[in-house]
């Protein structure tokens, strides 16, 4: 098993769960912008290899560093490469730039696939569809049952899930499925870059509302749908939201919003949490049992 310096952590904990050797490959940053990944210690051919990547910030820099990663593992000649990405980005650019051009995340399939990929395992893209833009297999792994889990055992009341737009009501469906509870969905408007909750359609009036949605990044989105259900009757609103992509206002944002909770997974590392609101789910155990 090897990481970049990037998802070392979550690596190192599937690795041990495993039980398997892991080797962490080295980046070096030159001053003017470029890097440089080291190939692994070892040039012995193995027949299979799992490669961890994340994108905690930067995330161009770290989508080059995973490009420098892939070709440093040739040296090793697998028969069969898995390739870990928790989070993958460009997910949300799932629309054409100009009429009979392709998705924006097609070009970064092309550049991440390999002759030798057999597969690569992400969680929660933004429109699973967009797995047909690899050639490979594309494991999806489902985080909802281990959010589910963790919600049985807090004392929430009635509930109901809620998708804060009509994109992500499959989402909010198999939460709800898994909690055996009813679901909302929200209808938004765009204001510029900002999309505000206006109508939700299903009850709320009386529950803990479990809002849920595949990412979060400056937290507006959750706010409004949390505000707007609390304005229905909800008696408490927390948030799911699986790969954390805070921005430092964000996290001002949720200290000071009526949301009691937010719910994340270690998709994405997080530097620093500056509040108690905010809490970490582990995908440690799914990926384990998935690789094994």
């Amino acid at each position: 098993m090897l990481t970049t310096s990037t998802a070392t952590e979550i690596a190192y904990r599937v690795a041990s769960k495993l039980n398997v050797p892991i080797e962490v490959l080295v980046t070096h940053y030159f001053p003017n912008g470029q890097i440089e990944v080291v190939p692994p210690k070892s040039n012995t051919h193995v027949d299979e290899v799992c490669l961890f990547q994340s994108f905690p910030d930067r995330v161009n820099d770290r989508l080059i560093e995973l490009l420098l990663a892939l070709q440093a593992v040739r040296i090793l000649k697998p028969r069969h490469l898995t390739i870990v990405l928790p989070y993958l980005p460009y997910t949300r650019s799932d629309k054409p730039v100009s009429t009979g051009a392709l998705l924006p995340f097609s070009a970064i399939a092309h550049l991440i696939e390999q002759p030798c990929m057999t597969r690569l395992v992400t969680a929660e893209l933004h429109v699973p569809q967009l797995a047909v833009a690899f050639r490979c297999p594309v494991v999806e792994i489902d985080t909802m049952p281990m959010f589910a889990q963790y919600l049985r055992q807090s004392d929430l009341g009635s509930v109901v899930v809620v998708s804060p737009d009509l994109g992500g009501a499959k989402r909010a469906e198999r939460l709800a499925a898994e909690l055996h509870v009813p679901v909302a969905v929200m209808r938004k408007i765009r204001h510029g870059n900002v999309k505000e909750s206006i109508e939700i359609l299903g009850q709320v009036k009386g529950k803990c509302a479990v809002i849920v949605d595949d990412e979060v990044n400056s937290g507006e989105s959750l706010i409004s749908a949390a505000k707007l259900t609390l304005s229905a009757g909800a008696t408490s609103a927390i948030a799911v939201a699986v790969h954390p992509l805070f921005t430092l206002e964000a996290i001002h944002r949720i200290e000071q919003s009526p949301l009691q909770h937010v719910l994340v997974s270690d998709s994405v590392p997080l530097t620093s949490v500056a509040t108690n609101k905010i809490e970490v789910l582990s995908l440690t155990e799914i990926l384990a049992e998935m690789l094994h």
